[in-house]
């Protein structure tokens, strides 16, 4: 008891110090813990099932194109259980994930809310993703008519009142309410907040086509495998039984991959799971969240080493009255360990306060009681052991002071001790300086990508790939064309055999040729109509007679500024060379010039493209459809799908959303720029809060010599600089040393950019002057103080 009395005298004694270290170590243990809740999360994405490591997506992929698909005809996988011993189970499942409708409780009709993820299942599903009821029961499950609503949308629609015997009308369909059950894991792909019956779709006339033909490939097929099954082997036995199905696999290889494996896999993000992991985000966060935690530490060890200092005349006079050396190593190290448990407890507090913060920036649902007390109690163990850690060299030092060095008039610290506190502060300002130059290089080349325009215009366009070529299928493409057209949700069609914002593979691009400098470069071909660049804003100096020749045969070709600044020789109203010429003889360059445009996001270079009439594109005919604002995206969407399948039942529903695929591409760079700027901005608050708490010591550690100066005939401005000639030189060293730091990293960072704006050296010094001014403003206060100090109240107590 009488330990923890002298602990709370020297926290209030020491206040400013104290604080310093708690609330550094506090926000730092915040974002630790933050980040760590996060990468557990990500890392254990789709493991919580019961039979997670069994469970696999089947998909189809086409190496050649690259492609890969996990929609499938609703009869392909029957008798797949009976065929195939090591397939355990195999469920089918359907969700339009663009989908919102309307939902209305019937017995309080003015209770309406629009809600999305509904899926429709079959029976196994349930027990493969382990659907937990909280109420009711499945029984009922496969009679039509029948729904699951989640917790969470209990708790919205119903609040506190049973939901079990409810009707819910979702959009013009009415459903009976047989079960609660609980929400799916936020680290869980697939988040259903509605589980609907399969066989409620079979009941349904407008479906009953999707369940008889081999068409229609909308279902997402979910595989158990037995245990000790080798996937490789049940993949080759796919193979096997179904390579004569020319309508299913042609040019396509069946695949089983693991659930788990999909939030880490490189395949493009599937709309109905969740967002796939961000690994450039998550890895600059543990780098960052590293960084804030070794400077909360350094500062904390040398805010201890201060304290400990400066009560070496209560050590004295301990050691006097007979305190044993371990003793005053157990004060000490109990001092610093309940700084460090003070700083849990703060820390804490941050985390629940900012936690709702967090989740919104890394766009995930983190609940970190899941987990249960183990990462209170791995953070409690933590902050623990950084507080004993921190406190042993200042313990050894308390124990080992001599009484008669103490009362010897006192004139500072040892070498060593000095040493060790300039080298904590070094590494802090090295960090903070790192951070910040990082920063500023960082945010300078992404505010130049984000403000770099693609050149079209993507707003309120969807694309839709059909499955038809010119060249035989002219007429289905017009027709289909005047189908869209004639929607009142659309505004205004553009056909082409590319689009924006497609993933190229360096297969699209071909050589263009072998004389008049065209083997010097690889050319994008591109078909289009005539009012593709109008419908895409695209700016071209052609004349108009010109574009309006593309939606005929004609014989004309564009080009692109890349392609012209790469050919070697003029090829404006040259023929394209002869190697096109043997399939599309006669294609003449015509007298102007495309303005480049970025397909996808400005870290890839823009390629050599050349643009020709639709009449001789080799590839299938895209619709770039621009829909009017304020229609239900999703019910478009399912009328596209319906009537695509009315024309091709037997071909995948492709659909991309422009404005989608762009906040994708653009995402993680938006959240970098926010990352480093918040955590970088917490580093240097830490930094310099020691910088504040050790100007304190540093003032009280001179004020004798200052009053001598100061008798001597120093003025307040001398002593000011003297008081922070210190934290000067140790910057000037941290600066040196992280200078070629911070080069490497930004150099290798931005190298996944193909276009980069300039990195000049005047941010280095920027970086500097922020720090020097930051120091100033930290230090000055005290050092102020004490070069404004009266000499005589000072020497005459000396």
């Amino acid at each position: 008891m009488h330990q923890f009395q002298i602990i709370i005298r020297s926290i209030r004694k020491n206040f400013v110090y104290t604080w310093t270290n708690v609330l550094g170590l506090s926000i730092a243990f915040c974002f630790v813990f933050l980040t760590a809740i996060y990468v557990v999360h990500e890392y254990t994405f789709d493991k919580s099932f019961t039979e997670s490591e069994r469970i696999h997506r089947l998909v189809l992929n086409n190496e050649s194109t690259l492609e890969s698909r996990d929609s499938h005809p609703f009869i392909l996988v029957n008798g797949y259980e009976e065929t195939f011993p090591a397939m355990e189970s195999v469920v089918r499942a359907y969700s339009n994930a663009y989908l919102s409708d309307l939902v209305r409780i019937k017995s309080d009709w003015n209770k309406a809310f629009d809600e999305t993820d509904f899926w429709h299942v079959e029976h196994g599903f349930l027990q493969m993703f382990d659907v937990t009821l909280l109420e009711g029961s499945t029984d009922m499950f496969d009679v039509p008519g029948t729904i699951l609503i989640s917790e969470s949308v209990k708790n919205k629609l119903f609040k506190n009142d049973d939901a079990v015997g409810e009707y819910l009308v979702i959009g013009n369909k009415e459903y009976s309410i047989i079960g609660v059950y609980k929400d799916f894991p936020t680290n869980a792909s697939m988040d259903p907040r509605f589980i609907i019956s399969l066989n409620t779709m079979k009941a349904d006339e407008d479906y009953q086509a999707y369940f008889k033909g081999s068409g229609y490939l909308m279902f997402k097929v979910f595989v158990s495998l037995a245990t000790g099954s080798d996937k490789n082997i049940v993949e080759q036995q796919l193979e096997d039984a179904n390579s004569s199905e020319e309508e299913f696999f042609s040019d396509f290889q069946i695949a089983l991959e693991p659930l788990v494996d999909y939030h880490f896999g490189d395949g493009s993000p599937v709309k109905a799971y969740r967002p796939k992991v961000d690994e450039q985000l998550m890895t600059w966060l543990i780098v960052i969240s590293a960084c804030l935690l070794a400077v909360a530490i350094a500062n904390f060890g040398n805010v201890s080493l201060a304290i400990a200092l400066g009560r070496t005349k209560e050590v004295a006079i301990q050691k006097v009255i007979g305190a044993r050396k371990l003793h005053l190593i157990q004060n000490t190290l109990t001092q610093s360990l309940c700084l460090g448990v003070l700083a849990f407890i703060i820390g804490l507090v941050l985390i629940e306060l900012l936690m709702p913060v967090y989740n919104q920036f890394v766009q995930r649902e983190l609940n970190v009681q899941k987990y249960g007390l183990w990462p209170y109690l791995s953070l409690f163990i933590f902050a623990s052991a950084v507080g004993v850690i921190a406190g042993i060299y200042p313990s050894l030092i308390i124990s080992n002071f001599k009484v008669y060095h103490l009362f010897n008039s006192f004139n500072g610290a040892s070498k060593p001790q000095a040493l060790v506190r300039k080298g904590l502060l070094a590494f802090q300002f090295l960090i903070a300086f790192g951070l910040i130059s990082t920063m500023l290089f960082m945010n300078r080349q992404l505010t130049f990508m984000m403000s770099k325009e693609p050149g079209y215009d993507y707003e309120n366009t969807i694309v839709l790939r059909s499955n038809w070529f010119q060249g035989g299928d002219e007429s289905r493409i017009k027709t289909f064309k005047e189908k869209l057209m004639a929607m009142p949700e659309v505004l205004d069609i553009t056909l082409s055999d590319e689009h924006p914002m497609k993933a190229l593979d360096p297969r699209n691009l071909q050589r263009a040729g072998f004389k008049d400098g065209w083997e010097k470069v690889s050319l994008l071909e591109v078909g289009i109509d005539c009012h593709f660049f109008d419908f895409y804003n695209i700016a071209t100096t052609f004349d108009q007679e010109i574009v309006s020749l593309f939606c005929t045969d004609s014989k004309v070709a564009m080009l692109n500024n890349t392609a012209l600044n790469t050919l070697e020789n003029e090829p404006i109203g040259k023929l394209l060379p002869a190697y096109y010429g043997k399939a599309k003889p006669g294609l003449i360059v015509q007298d102007g010039v495309v303005s480049d445009i970025h397909l996808n996001s400005v870290r890839d270079a823009i390629p050599a493209m050349l643009f020709r009439p639709l009449a001789f594109s080799n590839g299938r005919t895209h619709y770039s459809i621009k829909y009017a604002d304020g229609i239900n995206l999703g019910k478009l969407i399912q009328t596209l799908q319906e009537m695509w399948w009315e024309e091709e039942p037997m071909e995948p529903f492709y659909l991309k959303n422009l404005e989608e695929e762009h906040s994708r591409l653009y995402s993680s760079e938006l959240k970098m720029m926010q990352m480093t700027s918040i955590l970088g901005v917490g580093v240097c608050i830490i930094a310099f809060a020691g910088v504040f708490a050790m100007s304190i010591f540093y003032g009280r550690e001179r004020l004798k010599e200052v009053s001598i100066r100061k008798v001597l005939g120093a003025g307040v401005f001398q002593l000011f600089g003297l008081q922070n000639r210190v934290f000067l030189i140790v910057m000037i060293i941290s600066f040196a040393v992280a200078i070629p730091l911070v080069w490497l990293v930004v150099d290798h960072w931005i190298a996944q950019f193909a276009y980069r704006t300039n990195q000049p050296l005047w941010l280095y010094v920027v970086s500097a002057l922020v720090m020097v001014l930051a120091t100033i403003l930290s230090s000055g206060w005290y050092s102020l103080k004490v070069a404004k100090v009266n000499p005589s109240e000072i020497l005459r107590d000396s």
